[in-house]
């Protein structure tokens, strides 16, 4: 055997198989593929059909089995090594990399107890273990230390109310409708926090106002295109599938690795409309927060500007402002710009100047004055206490 036909035989076929296609997972196994110099087999990446493929021939296999599928018989009958990337099906005895989704549900938690919430509930489904036993959990563990319970909604429930599609739709409405207000709820990815917000509209319930909605897996084109764009945990699935083709590689080096589910960090929450406000109870002080947190980048918003906003008078909403949130309407304005002045300072290197502009201070003067009123520091100052 000549030595090109020697160093082809030697390069390793990976086959990629979703059976829930993720473009996350297909960046994360090819970067890795490239780097190890596989041959990454992607022809039935996007449909799951493994059943077309008969007669492949390959060294290994990352999945995304999803329950029992023809894809789990194949990954079986394959006799290589495969890597899962879901625990779908927890009887099938095969080396797990898993985003860490007891994690994801604890992020959600503190972002609603941080924004003031006191009433939560969590749609998702009961046979899912990921769901039930791991984001549920998660979210629930976090809210049951700050002596709160959290409401059930179960998707596939209503999802299946006599086969009836609008019907089951209604439900989900009703029940949302029946919970207390403001009502914040974790969804358990973003195809379920999606029917949500069409609930709420069916509920004739203002979202975030009076519910506020997180979901998971942070889908741009799910998140960005709902009729409220919807704040999402991304799990950093590209990792979980680097990180999975890593194991693979180990594998079918002949390694032994445990059984055990490796656990993947999700890299944050992105915040969207569906959960930008702060919890209050009283409706028109709900929606002036709404258009404060909107607005308060333009350094032209005023009082005026937010009352019009609202059914409320100048005096009738400085009130409510006074009673549920212990302050002026322009205080909250001034708080709300010095609150992303300091995410800036603390997340970037932005210069004082621009980050000044991007939260509706005239000038930088007034950024350092303020900080230096709530701090006692120079933003150069405040900025190397918190970074360093």
């Amino acid at each position: 055997m000549n030595a090109s036909r020697l160093q082809e035989t030697s390069v390793k076929r990976v086959m990629l198989l979703l059976d829930w296609y993720t473009r996350g997972y297909h960046v994360g196994a090819a970067r890795y593929a490239r780097e190890a110099g596989w041959i990454l087999d992607t022809s039935a990446v996007h449909s799951g059909a493994a059943g077309t493929i008969p007669y492949w021939r390959g060294d290994g296999i990352l999945a995304m089995i999803h329950r029992q599928s023809p894809t789990a018989d194949f990954c079986l009958g394959a006799r290589v090594p495969v890597v899962d990337l879901a625990w779908q099906c927890p009887d099938l005895l095969l080396a797990r990399v898993l985003p860490d989704n007891a994690e994801l549900g604890s992020l959600v938690a503190l972002h609603f107890l941080e924004r003031g919430f006191r009433h939560f509930a969590f749609c998702g489904e009961e046979t899912a273990f990921w769901s039930e036993q791991e984001r549920f959990q998660g979210f629930s563990s976090v809210l049951k230390k700050h002596g709160t319970d959290v409401h059930r909604l179960h998707y596939e429930a209503t999802r299946g109310v006599s086969g009836n599609p609008l019907r089951a739709h209604r439900v989900l409405a009703y029940a949302l409708a029946e919970l207390p207000k403001p009502l914040a709820v974790m969804a358990h990815n973003d195809d379920v926090g999606v029917r949500l917000i069409d609930a709420c509209s069916e509920a004739g319930l203002l979202v975030p106002e009076q519910v506020a909605i997180v979901a998971c897996d942070n889908d741009e084109l799910v998140c960005d295109f709902s009729r409220v764009p919807l704040s999402s945990i991304d799990p950093d699935l590209e990792r979980q599938a680097y990180e999975g083709a890593a194991l693979l590689d180990r594998l079918m080096a002949g390694c032994r690795v445990s059984r055990k589910p490796r656990r993947t960090p999700p890299k944050g929450l992105v915040i969207r409309q569906s959960s930008d406000i702060m919890a209050v109870e009283h409706v028109e002080v709900a929606k002036a927060l709404r258009f404060i947190w909107d607005h308060y980048r333009d350094p032209l918003l005023g009082v005026d500007d937010v009352v019009a906003a609202t059914t409320l008078s100048k005096t009738g909403l400085n009130n409510a402002f006074q009673q549920y949130l212990k302050c002026a309407i322009g205080e909250e304005i001034r708080r709300i710009r010095l609150v992303w002045a300091k995410e800036l300072l603390r997340s970037t290197q932005t210069s004082v100047a621009k980050i000044a502009a991007a939260c509706g201070y005239s000038d930088d003067k007034h950024l350092r004055n303020s900080l230096r009123r709530d701090t006692g520091l120079s933003p150069r100052a405040w900025r190397r206490t918190v970074q360093g």
